[in-house]
């Protein structure tokens, strides 16, 4: 195993060939003693070591905290300070440079090689540390991405078979995830709402198409066909490992409070929050634009409705964040 490299950082000549002395014995690399901040920084750089022993009274424009903030912030060199004292002031200063390890001058040789390892092992275990870290996020990228494709690749196969409707999904979406920031949710759940609202009528794929066209109202068969699609889009979508419950978000949208939602007819509480929100961004989105089945209503009319039903049919807090939206924000969908 190589030897740790620690380089040497005292402005008092035989103190520092005392360290060094006692540092070759217990088997570590000096690659250089040095006496002032400035130099510290210059030999970091140079000799890259694994560890610098600072003392913090130097000499010259850099103190040894000056210079150990340099290394830290340009390096991420551990660092493991020496000093004969530390007073109030100077502990405030070392506190925020986050040191690994104090030795008090004079110091015992089993004191120096403790401090030393104690902080090669804990600089070790931050780096493995950040290293877990920096895989786990490009993991979490790349399947992000590939969570995208196959949300998008959905959608798309939804508009294919009903064009008139294209952007739908999209729009309850756009609108869902503009309650969700106003309503103050955590950025990861915005993105489990957006997800799902491109994907919510998923289910209307084995749906005929000449039911999904059709102008008008429906027959009562037609009605229920239409009535199973939460419950097809909960079934393709179940077996999808998304880090959100993408596939019952999916299946309640269509629930109402009172528990006169379908296709379980839940109530309250048993609703996802995340449904509810998409609840309310799909029927203000399908009042205000054009389909097939029923013109565009103006906003105030959507709005009136919507508060009307507000605690019976749509939950209170996602309601009065979408009217904030309209009324006082003057949402509009993206083009």
């Amino acid at each position: 195993m190589p030897k740790a490299k620690i380089l040497v950082v005292e402005d008092e000549k035989i103190v520092a060939l005392d360290i060094n002395n006692v540092l070759n014995k217990l088997g570590y690399d000096v690659p250089a003693l040095v006496a002032s901040g400035e130099e510290a920084v210059q030999e970091v750089k140079r000799t890259k070591p694994d560890l610098v022993l600072m003392d913090i009274v130097l000499k010259g424009a850099k103190d040894g905290i000056e210079a150990a903030e340099v290394i830290r912030h340009r390096y991420g060199t551990p660092l493991v300070f020496l000093t004969a004292y530390a007073d109030d002031e100077i502990l405030k200063r070392v506190k925020h440079i986050e040191p690994f390890g104090y030795i008090l001058k004079p110091f015992q040789e089993k004191e120096l090689y403790s401090a030393i390892e104690i902080a090669l092992f804990k600089h070790g275990l931050e780096k493995r540390r950040k290293r877990e870290r920096d895989k786990f996020r490009r993991s979490s990228r790349r399947m992000m991405k590939s969570y995208e494709a196959a949300v998008n690749s959905l959608s798309e196969a939804v508009e294919m078979r009903d064009p008139q409707s294209a952007g739908h999904q999209r729009r309850v979406a756009e609108l869902s995830c503009a309650i969700a920031r106003e309503m103050g949710l955590r950025d990861k759940t915005i993105e489990g709402i957006r997800l799902a609202g491109l994907i919510h009528d998923v289910g209307k794929i084995r749906i005929p198409v000449e039911i999904l066209r059709k102008p008008g109202h429906l027959n009562d068969d037609e009605f229920n066909m239409i009535r199973e699609h939460p419950k097809v889009g909960y079934e393709i979508l179940k077996g999808v490992d998304f880090p959100w419950p993408i596939a019952d978000m999916v299946l309640q949208h269509h629930e109402r409070l009172d528990g006169s939602g379908y296709p379980e007819g839940i109530r309250e509480e048993e609703i996802l929050l995340e449904s509810k929100i998409l609840a309310v961004g799909e029927v203000v989105e399908t009042m205000l634009m054009h389909h097939t089945y029923q013109p565009s209503l103006d906003e105030s009319v959507v709005l009136g409705e919507l508060i009307r039903n507000r605690g019976t049919l749509y939950d209170p807090l996602v309601v009065d964040a979408c009217v904030v939206l309209f009324k006082e924000k003057k949402f509009e969908f993206a083009q």
